[in-house]
C-alpha cells in the first residue's frame, strides 16, 4: 500500500486547495534515513500491566493512497504516539502532521493484520513505533468543536462519518464541545460494532 499526503482542509467534504493537493499528492512513505519528524520511545515494549493502565488517544488522519484502480482518500486511526512530536506535532494552521505507520512486514508476523482492522488492544500492543516503520504526511481531522484527539470510540465514529462523506452539520451524535452525546453513545457503539471491523 502506498500512502501519500495532500494539503486539504480538515472538513471531510471540502476540496478547495486543488493546486496544493496536486503538488503534494503521491508522496510515498519515507525510510528512517529521511524521516522529517522527531519520534520518542521507538521500539519501546510495554508489559501487560502497563498496557492495562494506558489510555490511548487517537488522531483521525487523512491521506491519499494509490491503488491499482486509482487514487483514494483514506482516513486512518493513528495513535498520538505515532505522530511526530506527539501532542504538539500537528500544524495549528494547516493541521498537517508527519507520522509513522507500520509496513506489512512489521505486522504480518504478529497475526494482527493491517492497522485498519485493529482493535484498541492491538494499538496498545504497538503503541510505540519502530525504526522499520515508514513515515508519511497527512491532515488531521478536527471535529465541529476543533478537537483533534479522540478516544477509541470517538475516533472510530469520526472515521466512519469521514468514510461516508458526511458533512459536519450531520454529525448529530456529537455535542457542541466535541464529545459524544450521552443519549446516543450506546446507539453509536452498537452501530459501529455492526459496521466496522473492530
Amino acid at each position: 500500500m502506498k500512502r501519500a499526503s495532500s494539503q486539504m482542509s480538515s472538513m471531510p467534504t471540502e476540496n478547495d486547495n486543488a493546486e496544493m493537493m496536486a503538488r503534494k499528492a503521491f508522496v510515498v512513505g519515507r525510510h528512517k534515513s529521511v524521516w522529517i519528524g522527531t519520534y520518542h520511545d521507538l521500539g519501546k515494549q510495554l508489559s501487560l500491566s502497563e498496557m492495562g493502565k494506558i489510555n490511548v488517544e487517537y488522531y483521525v488522519i487523512k491521506t491519499m493512497e494509490t491503488f491499482e484502480d486509482g487514487v483514494k482518500t483514506i482516513f486512518s486511526l493513528i495513535p498520538v504516539t505515532w505522530v511526530s512530536g506527539g501532542n504538539g506535532g500537528v500544524n495549528s494552521v494547516t493541521l498537517e502532521c508527519n507520522f509513522l505507520f507500520p509496513d506489512n512486514a512489521s505486522t504480518r508476523v504478529s497475526t494482527v493484520g493491517e492497522p485498519s482492522s485493529w482493535q484498541h488492544k492491538s494499538f496498545k500492543r504497538f503503541l510505540h513505533p519502530t525504526t522499520e516503520w515508514m513515515e508519511y504526511t497527512g491532515i488531521v481531522i478536527a471535529n465541529k468543536a476543533g478537537k483533534l484527539k479522540y478516544s477509541d470510540l470517538e475516533a472510530r465514529l469520526i472515521k466512519k462519518h469521514c468514510d461516508d462523506n458526511l458533512p459536519f452539520e450531520e454529525w448529530t451524535d456529537f455535542n457542541e464541545d466535541g464529545s459524544i452525546a450521552k443519549k446516543r453513545r450506546k446507539t453509536c457503539l452498537l452501530k459501529l460494532q455492526d459496521s466496522l471491523v473492530l
